[in-house]
């Protein structure tokens, strides 16, 4: 490839992805509350994985999404998640452990690591069969199987399906150039409390048919912090720019800051 195909390569790249993170919320309140703490918190997902040969596989994961769409381009992004959101710089974001994430559309991909999780298990199994176990080796061995099927169950955070639902309506998951910080699964806080994935049938229970319930205490351990100078815009509501300017200007903080972030 010489200079002015890599050059046009990159041109055309640039047009479909931005070098920001777009981090997408339904309230002009969100934004605020957002930039006042400096901080983004992360909250269980549900992320369904079903197959034909495993009907019922899915999770709830504590996680941040953002993506990478360009504003022109980003219609379906505010008619789903809100017509407000915070970008920061894609440096920031790879920085504090975002990843963009795999579309799925063979469904034999999930089928063939489910494989690989199933044989892993069996080992683990056997090997406490074959060296027999004493209360110490329990322990070790109990820390073992979770330390490894948190491990696999981090990258199923990264997997999702190509096509999915919305609103009981067929759904391209692909378009939403989703990036992702998740928490991983067995996540150990100061408190000694441990951050667990809920599984499908859980993550329903816990959902339940109204809003989302508040994100927990111990989630709030797990926010990312950031500073103004990470922010590359603010979008927001046509006819919410004043009372967008109104709000930052209330904010407890310097100000510089305040016209750094009434300039975005």
């Amino acid at each position: 490839m010489n200079k002015q195909e890599i050059d046009s390569f990159k041109k055309k790249e640039e047009s479909y992805r931005t070098p920001s993170l777009y981090h997408y919320t339904s309230t002009i309140d969100n934004v605020a509350n957002i930039l006042k703490e400096k901080k983004l918190y992360p909250q269980f997902c549900s992320e369904n994985l079903w197959t034909k040969i495993n009907p019922h596989l899915g999770f709830g994961i504590p996680q941040i999404c953002c993506c990478d769409i360009p504003v022109s381009m980003a219609r379906t992004m505010r008619r789903q998640y809100g017509n407000f959101a915070i970008a920061f710089s894609k440096e920031w974001g790879i920085d504090k452990g975002f990843n963009p994430i795999f579309y799925i559309q063979d469904e034999r991909v999930i089928n063939s690591y489910l494989v690989l999780y199933d044989l892993a298990n069996k080992y683990l199994n056997k090997k406490a069969e074959i060296i027999g176990l004493n209360e110490n080796d329990v322990n070790n061995y109990y820390r073992e199987r979770v330390d490894y099927n948190s491990s696999m169950n981090f990258v199923f955070g990264y997997i999702k399906k190509y096509k999915g639902e919305w609103r009981n309506e067929e759904y391209c998951n692909y378009k939403e150039n989703e990036w992702r910080y998740i928490v991983k699964d067995g996540t150990l806080l100061p408190n000694n409390k441990t951050i667990r994935w809920k599984t499908a049938e859980e993550y329903k229970k816990w959902r339940g048919n109204g809003n989302k319930p508040e994100i927990s205490e111990d989630l709030k351990k797990c926010a990312l912090k950031f500073s103004y100078d990470d922010i590359t815009d603010i979008l927001v509501e046509k006819g919410k720019l004043e009372e967008m300017k109104n709000l930052i200007n209330s904010f407890q903080i310097t100000d510089s800051e305040k016209q750094k972030l009434t300039k975005l």
